[in-house]
């Protein structure tokens, strides 16, 4: 059974007329995936094995994949046309120049992902199209993806409710004495038994650790009583991928460490009141600075936050100073504006938010965050 569709048609076609591209075309795992459904978990480091999916501004599509990846195709994929080449003896520039060929498309203006196609394989496609027109689709991928279609927002509420269940297992079952890295490994067993398909990442510092932004899990870190546990974690589910941070105390937490918290989340929930159409991402940041200013704190970090995208990472809108983007209804965004307290260690809680008349909708309903979780 094909996954649902949660690529966002009408955006597509709009933005692919204000740009003149007839043909639309990925070769990202990311992009792939939003614009076919099919996702190929090999794809990042694979990069020889190309796959190609495309949408046509009348509304047809197709996928170019691997014969070995073909399963994966037919199990997951929505578009209508799908093409094979066999590893080794054929490529997928030979196969999707065929495909555009027979879809009287060879002199067509195509877009495509300037921005992740090795110039090799840009250079190939050129020479096999020579009457194409051949222009950047980066940007109309982006604002297309930007704004979610109600499966795309029920599929980020889903994962990233899972992702919550996740958490909240973990800070239920690890205890003092355990270490960072065993933690680590409890959350990664919970997310795959609540249906995670590939875990994406998994930040999981105890105490002086939470200095750093991303460190590895920690073998040696043993938690300790009033010990800070930061956790940023997320993986795919179906296709949907998850961004959300939680933190927790060994044992209770000093009134400092109470205090320090609840200025950030309270912080966090007043930002969010700023998620609302018509304003710029640079507005919403500009905001958070004063917020944060109210409270005698200086904020001295580079952003507070992004749109989620399909693989749970970083996409367009990105909430740094001076971001011209507007805010639409229906922008899903990864809230997080992190907040180390004296002695570095960030504090942080990411939450995902839906742009919506009035304030940002809350999406991770599952925990309660208005205080720290206690792991004894």
């Amino acid at each position: 059974m094909a996954r649902v569709k949660v690529r966002n048609d009408a955006r597509l076609r709009k933005e692919m007329k204000a740009s003149g591209i007839d043909v639309l075309i990925a070769f990202s795992m990311e992009n792939v995936l939003y614009l076919s459904g099919a996702l190929f978990s090999l794809q990042d480091y694979l990069r020889e094995r190309l796959a190609a999916a495309g949408f046509v501004r009348d509304g047809r599509d197709f996928l170019v994949a691997a014969t070995n990846e073909m399963s994966v195709a037919e199990a997951q994929s929505h578009v209508g046309e799908r093409r094979g080449y066999v590893e080794f003896r054929g490529t997928a520039l030979t196969v999707l120049a065929e495909l555009l060929g027979d879809w009287d498309l060879a002199g067509a203006t195509i877009g495509i992902e300037k921005r992740y196609l090795a110039a090799e394989f840009y250079e190939d496609l050129q020479g096999r199209l020579p009457k194409a027109r051949f222009v950047a689709g980066d940007r109309v991928l982006e604002i297309a993806r930007a704004i979610k279609t109600p499966a795309h927002l029920d599929a980020i509420r889903r994962a990233n409710c899972l992702t919550e269940d996740a958490l909240e297992r973990t800070f239920s079952e690890i205890h003092v004495g355990d270490t960072e890295k065993a933690a680590a490994t409890q959350l990664i067993a919970n997310m795959y038994a609540l249906g995670c398909d590939v875990m994406r990442h998994c930040v999981f510092t105890v105490g002086d650790n939470a200095r750093h932004a991303h460190p590895s899990p920690s073998p040696d870190k043993i938690l300790e009583q009033g010990d800070v546990i930061r956790v940023d974690v997320g993986g795919l589910f179906d296709g949907q991928g998850s961004d959300i941070a939680r933190m927790a105390i060994v044992g209770e937490p000093s009134s400092e460490q109470r205090r320090h918290y609840e200025t950030l989340r309270t912080a966090q929930r007043t930002i969010a009141a700023e998620l609302t159409p018509g304003v710029t991402a640079g507005d919403v940041f500009a905001k958070a600075v004063e917020i944060y200013a109210g409270l005698g704190i200086t904020y001295r970090r580079d952003h507070i936050g992004h749109s989620l995208s399909i693989l749970g990472a970083h996409d367009e809108p990105l909430f740094h100073p001076g971001n011209p983007t507007v805010l639409e209804e229906n922008m899903a965004i990864a809230l997080e504006p992190i907040l180390p307290d004296k002695d570095g260690r960030r504090y942080t809680v990411e939450d995902i938010f839906r742009v919506a008349p009035g304030e940002g909708e809350l999406l991770t309903t599952r925990m309660d965050t208005s205080q720290m979780f206690r792991v004894w």
